[in-house]
């Protein structure tokens, strides 16, 4: 989570849609700092503040934006939590649904890394292993290389989400009192994106 708040970031303002158009499934997100074996559960801050869940989107409308106590001086806001678990609900579909819900489906087995920028909403990976689903031939066909890239603006407006939920943590070097940084992650399992910009 971004420790920061102001007029031109995020760029998205409360009360709007976060995706524009959407017409899947509508993306909620709420940070959790209690959830249970959380890899970012932290009662306080880094600033010693109590840490609270928040709902940050429902429904698709951005209902919060992330300000941690030093941004909160600076543009005279009240600070809110900005430590926690990003959570997901779970959605109604079950994965060999997702897959059957267009004549063509890569499922990803296994990204290289995946890599996403908070400010414009992109993401990119590189594909270590994966497999096509291809409803006319009835094959299945695996893969391996090749890369992928995306905006959540435009790929997440008809998203569908799986009903199977997976708890994923993951730490990294970081600026936190034991010199690592946590993300964690409780939401569902498989996500059907549309168009996203495959090569190789």
């Amino acid at each position: 989570s971004s420790d920061v708040c102001s007029s031109d970031l995020p760029f998205i303002d409360t009360g709007d849609e976060l995706i524009k158009g959407a017409a899947g499934d509508l993306v909620d997100l709420r940070l959790d700092p209690y959830l249970d074996y959380g890899a970012d559960t932290a009662a306080v801050s880094s600033d010693g503040l109590l840490q609270s869940p928040m709902s940050i989107v429902r429904d698709n409308v951005v209902l919060e934006t992330l300000c941690g106590k030093q941004y909160s001086d600076y543009l005279n806001k009240q600070p809110t939590t900005v430590r926690g678990n990003l959570v997901v609900p779970a959605g109604k579909h079950s994965r060999d649904q997702l897959i059957s819900m267009q004549p063509k489906v890569l499922e990803i087995l296994k990204f290289s890394a995946l890599f996403t920028d908070p400010y414009s909403g992109t993401f990119s990976s590189e594909i270590r292993l994966g497999r096509i689903f291809d409803r006319e031939k009835k094959t299945v066909e695996y893969i391996k290389g090749g890369s992928l890239s995306g905006s959540i603006f435009a790929n997440f407006k008809n998203v569908r989400f799986s009903n199977k939920m997976v708890m994923h943590s993951s730490f990294s070097p970081g600026m936190s009192a034991n010199g690592e940084s946590a993300s964690g992650y409780f939401g569902p399992e498989f996500a059907l994106l549309s168009d996203v910009s495959v090569v190789g």
